[in-house]
């Protein structure tokens, strides 16, 4: 340290000075004065070695910024330790350890581990909304002559189903899918599997409000269709227990009542 003192610096100004030049640290001449900023010019220039060192530091910080990020994964992140050949472990790796490890020349490698990992994470980012969002969505009930709750905004329905297949539809040109392959074709099963099972139930309560204003409707029907009316009574009856089980769900798409056995 003694031999980066100047003529005319104070042992407390060139102490202060090395231990700037010593910090790693990209942003290194903003926590320098103007005269600290000269003079560390003037002794990089005399140790063109010194000069080479630190620039090498201040790139690889700039790397090492970027890899603090959410995005890297435990699996990313062994990728990146087996391309700088770094045999310890996760837990193990210091920030020395980085900087031991020529990460420059590794640079082009590991960036790519970064843009793997960010595009990943967009597609995860994704997969959790549509998770989300099913375990979340309810159907929206209304009262029905004071007898029972029945389903109503289909159309909603349908267009987030629609809207979330042809996203997973879409999921499957990125270069990043197959991470996710295994659980996006599981989802695209199953809300497929809902949008089949939600249109019979369409079907069903519109078939069962026609035929319910007929032989409850009108009183001489059970004289006129007796065998008929008894059985639309018998199906009556299932469908309003059903009805009262998807009222106590709060009509959640994601509950036994709506999507049982996905």
């Amino acid at each position: 340290m003694s031999s980066l003192r100047t003529a005319g610096s104070s042992a407390s100004e060139s102490a202060n000075f090395c231990m700037c030049v010593k910090a790693p640290n990209a942003t290194i001449f903003f926590f320098l004065s103007i005269k600290h900023q000269t003079l560390l010019h003037t002794h990089l220039t005399q140790h063109p070695g010194m000069s080479t060192h630190i620039k090498g530091l201040i790139k690889d910080n700039l790397l090492i910024a970027d890899l603090k990020t959410d995005a890297l994964k435990d699996r990313h992140w062994e990728e990146i330790l087996d391309i700088i050949n770094f045999k310890q472990g996760l837990t193990s790796l210091t920030l020395g350890d980085l900087w031991n490890c020529n990460l420059t020349k590794n640079e082009p490698a590991i960036r790519d581990q970064l843009n793997q990992a960010q595009g990943e994470m967009a597609l995860q980012e994704f997969m959790k909304s549509v998770k989300q969002y099913w375990a979340a969505a309810e159907l929206e009930l209304v009262v029905f002559k004071n007898k029972c709750n029945v389903i109503r905004g289909w159309d909603d329905i349908f267009s987030q189903i629609d809207e979330h297949l042809n996203s997973l539809t879409s999921m499957k040109m990125s270069p990043f899918y197959k991470t996710f392959e295994v659980d996006a074709t599981a989802w695209e099963s199953k809300l497929r599997a809902a949008s089949t099972l939600l249109d019979a139930s369409m079907d069903g309560q519109r078939r069962w409000v026609y035929l319910e204003g007929i032989f409850f409707g009108a009183g001489d029907i059970q004289q006129l269709l007796p065998q008929e009316y008894s059985r639309f009574k018998s199906i009556d009856s299932e469908f309003v227990a059903l009805m009262k089980k998807a009222s106590q769900s709060r009509g959640r798409v994601g509950r036994r009542v709506w999507i049982s056995g996905l």
